[in-house]
């Protein structure tokens, strides 16, 4: 499957609309979304996984079958209403979780209607896969960076000069 690319001015890269993401893995679940999931939901543009998306994903999937209002997520996800409801709204435009307001009469609960978030089954599997790739990403490797212990003379064995050893004197 390819992917069709959209041509973007300056000015839209300048602001943000275009964001420059690494490929996805091998196996990546990422962009086979974007085909009909079990409803007939076509999945939008994936959102770039910002530590604030993968926070409100995290919460979101905690329990997907229960729809749940801004605050709630808010105060589960660490995070106010500035940084909220924009990551709520691009994830709601790239249809992977579905809003709806509450159905009650206001006077009759002594406040406003809140607005319910829930993934739905696009969102369920994007959220598992989005979540799991972060936190391979982030847990610490048992190799170091190339070419360390493989290159002679690296890493200096005594330190480098100026730098001195463990516990030694400066150079």
């Amino acid at each position: 499957m390819v992917a069709a690319t959209r041509p973007q001015t300056m000015t839209a890269f300048l602001h943000g609309a275009a964001r420059l993401r690494p490929p996805p893995r091998e196996g990546s679940l990422l962009l086979p979304l974007c085909t009909k999931a079990n409803e007939g939901v076509v999945m939008g543009d994936p959102p770039r996984l910002t530590l604030n998306v993968l926070r409100i994903l995290r919460v979101l999937l905690e329990n997907p079958t229960v729809a749940r209002h801004g605050l709630e997520i808010g105060i589960a996800a660490g995070l106010r209403g500035g940084s909220l409801y924009p990551v709520l709204s691009k994830l709601e435009d790239a249809k992977l979780i579905t809003s709806v307001w509450e159905d009650v009469d206001p006077s009759e609960v002594g406040r406003p209607r809140r607005r319910l978030y829930q993934l739905n089954p696009n969102g369920v599997v994007f959220a598992r896969q989005a979540l799991a790739e972060a936190r391979q990403d982030l847990s610490p490797q048992d190799q170091h960076a190339l070419g360390w212990g493989h290159v002679p003379g690296f890493p200096a064995k005594g330190g480098a000069p100026g730098f001195p050893a463990k516990g030694g004197a400066p150079a």
